[in-house]
Order: structure tokens, then C-alpha cells, then sequence
């Protein structure tokens, strides 16, 4: 495979990569700390198929160095209840790339507390689906 840091990695060189057709019943991931200088690839990723019923990331920071985006969590799958509290996407130099999640999938409830996006984007309403 051509390497391109411009471009993302493909899911599966996710740090989490959560394939189809798993079902998780819960995630809960602490204390994660990224500064990525290689090749964007997602810090988390649910594939289109894949569900998981609760996903809660605590007390985490995205450093982005490389030249493309780098997203926290990028959702094509459904996920029942998220939930961030405490997270930092930062992108320090360059233009602004990355997003803290990046959805095509369903998320169908949502807990915020303490976000920030450092010359990133927070694409978190963008398609978020309510039952």
C-alpha cells in the first residue's frame, strides 16, 4: 500500500477499530493520550454494520502533527449512547483538519461535557439521528 500522510489511514489502522458485525455491548475507554506525527489515521472507528450500545471516552487529547486529517472518532455504524467528557483534538499548526467525531453512521444519544477542537472541527450534530 502507497503511503500518503496527507490522506487518512484506512480503518483498520485504527488505534480501536470496530469492525462488522461486532455488537459491543460497552466501551469505556480513560486517560487516552495521542500525538500522531506519521499518518492520520482515526483514534477510533466504527465501521458501517458494527454496533455499540455504549461508548464513553474520559480525560483524552489528540495532538495532530501530520500533514492530513486526524479524527478522534469517526462513526458509519450506530451507536446507541456516547458520551465525551473531557477531550482535546488539537491540530497546532497548518490549516485546520480533523474533527472530534466525524459521523455517517446513527448516533442516537449524546453526552458533552468539556470538548475542545484546536483548529479542528467538532462535527458532532452533523447527522446525529433520534428514535
Amino acid at each position: 500500500m502507497k503511503y500518503d500522510p496527507a490522506k487518512p489511514g484506512r480503518s483498520v489502522y485504527s488505534l480501536i477499530w470496530i469492525d462488522a458485525p461486532a455488537v459491543v455491548n460497552g466501551l469505556t475507554i480513560a486517560e487516552l493520550h495521542r500525538t500522531e506525527s506519521v499518518w492520520p489515521a482515526a483514534t477510533i472507528f466504527v465501521e458501517s454494520g458494527a454496533i455499540v450500545k455504549s461508548l464513553q471516552l474520559t480525560q483524552a487529547t489528540i495532538l495532530n502533527r501530520t500533514p492530513g486529517p486526524l479524527d478522534l472518532l469517526v462513526n458509519r455504524g450506530t451507536i446507541t449512547h456516547l458520551s465525551l467528557s473531557q477531550v482535546r483534538v488539537e491540530t497546532p499548526t497548518g490549516p485546520a483538519r480533523g474533527a472530534v467525531v466525524r459521523n455517517s453512521g446513527k448516533i442516537e444519544d449524546q453526552n458533552f461535557q468539556q470538548l475542545s477542537a484546536v483548529n479542528s472541527a467538532i462535527e458532532i450534530m452533523e447527522k446525529l439521528n433520534k428514535p
